[in-house]
């Protein structure tokens, strides 16, 4: 490429090498970035997908389980920013996933003996919505099988 130099004549322009690394120097920043927070997710970890203004955004269903020690077997706490629909969500995904696995694992106690914390970190925004039942399913299941989901689906 030719360009009018500082004296006035044409010269050959230096040339411009684009990376990766620099590529933002010269498009700016990406307008969206990625939520993923984990490469591999651990057992009781599922990344789900939330409605927003913006079209969609991805967030982590965690759960965590301790044993309970206690003859009244385990129970449930929900943590997170969660409307009341994600509330209910959350106790049918715990009992439907109670059944399955009993079903799945006849004998094994894991519900029974464990007290469990599904936690829904997205900050303080507030999340509603039926669909999240089956990623907190899942995420029990998940924790329960001792199997980790695999870091590329999302429900």
């Amino acid at each position: 490429a030719e360009y009018m130099g500082d004296h006035g004549g044409a010269e050959t322009a230096p040339a411009i090498v684009i990376t990766p690394e620099n590529l933002a120097d010269f498009v700016g920043k990406p307008v969206f970035s990625s939520d993923r927070i984990y490469k591999v997710t651990p057992p009781g970890v599922v990344m789900g997908l939330a409605w927003t203004s913006m079209g969609g955004a991805t967030l982590y269903i965690e759960s965590v389980a301790r044993r309970s020690g206690s003859e009244s077997g385990g129970g449930l706490k929900v943590t997170g920013s969660l409307g009341d629909v994600m509330k209910e969500s959350s106790t049918i995904a715990h009992t439907f996933a109670r059944i399955l696995f009993s079903k799945l694992r006849p004998g094994v106690d894991f519900f029974d003996a464990s007290s469990l914390h599904l936690h829904v970190p997205e900050g303080a925004t507030p999340k509603d919505g039926p669909s999240a039942g089956c990623t907190m399913v899942t995420a029990l299941l998940s924790l329960a099988l001792d199997r980790p989901v695999r870091e590329s689906l999302a429900m």
